[in-house]
This record gives structure tokens, sequence and C-alpha cells, in this order.
């Protein structure tokens, strides 16, 4: 598996617009909020490491959903996947691989457990099941790979 780079870091965050603010305050960090979308949640093994969207660890609630914003330099913030007051955490590393169904192989083939395996326009995203016990540590691993939009795909005629 050839990886060309690290992509960005997921870092968990209980208050998206409070720690938007920060990093931009402290590093001079713009985010892009992503448009919020319903979407199936992902559902984490319990012991696996990975906070479960909030609400579902104390038992009962309704999960909140998730809020996302990226930094061009590669910074993500998720909202959603602790319970309020808990601290800030890294829980993603997305790697952008060049040949991405070989890497899902590889990966496959190494006993990772896929979660979910994600389309969205030009961008293919595969979500592997951390283990706190596992070779993931407790982190989840996304490796993605952003295809050549096509002529028909950018509006050429």
């Amino acid at each position: 598996m050839e990886i060309e780079k690290l992509d960005r870091v997921v870092v968990y965050v209980d208050d998206l617009e409070k720690s938007k603010q920060r990093f931009s305050e402290l590093l001079g960090i713009e985010f892009d909020q992503i448009p919020f979308r319903e979407v199936e949640p992902i559902k984490m093994e319990p012991g696996s490491g990975a906070p479960p969207p909030t609400g579902e660890s104390s038992g009962g609630g309704v999960p909140r959903p998730q809020r996302v914003a990226i930094s061009r330099i590669g910074l993500e913030l998720i909202e959603g996947m602790l319970e309020p007051g808990q601290p800030p955490r890294v829980g993603c590393y997305h790697f952008k691989v060049t040949d991405y169904e070989g890497a899902k192989a590889e990966m496959e083939r190494k006993g990772l457990p896929l979660l979910t395996d994600i389309t969205l326009g030009t961008l293919r995203e595969a979500i592997y099941q951390p283990d706190a016990e596992g070779p993931l540590m407790g982190l989840v691993l996304s490796l993605i790979h952003i295809s050549e939009p096509t002529r028909h795909d950018s509006g050429s005629r």
C-alpha cells in the first residue's frame, strides 16, 4: 500500500463553535463548516476505544447530530462524538492512498474490520473499526482516495 500523505487529523470536540474560535485565535486557522445533512450513524463496537455518539454511552438520551468543520491545513473538528464537558481528543487519522481498492484489500488481509465505505462525488473513504487492544490502539483509521474530476464532473463541454 502506498500512502501519498496524511490528509487530515480529526479532533472530537464537545462545542464546535468554541473549538473553531480557539484554534482561530491561537493559530490563525480558518474553518469551513460542512453543511449538515442527515446520515446513518456509524456504530462503534463496545470496548473499541472509540467514543459512541453522544447519548449512547449513558444508556439513554438521543444522540446529537454530528457537526463538522474542516480547515484547509488538514484539521477537522467533529462535534457530537463526546459527552458534554469531555476534553477534546484526537479520534481519527485520514491517509490519502494511491490505490484505494488495493489498500482496502491489504487492510482486509491484515484483519482490520471495515466499518463503512463511503463515496461522495469523487471522494472514496474506507473507515476502519478501532480496537483498544489491536493495531489501531483505539483510533479510527480512514483511507481516502480522490479521483480527478472528468470533463463531465467539472461541467466542461
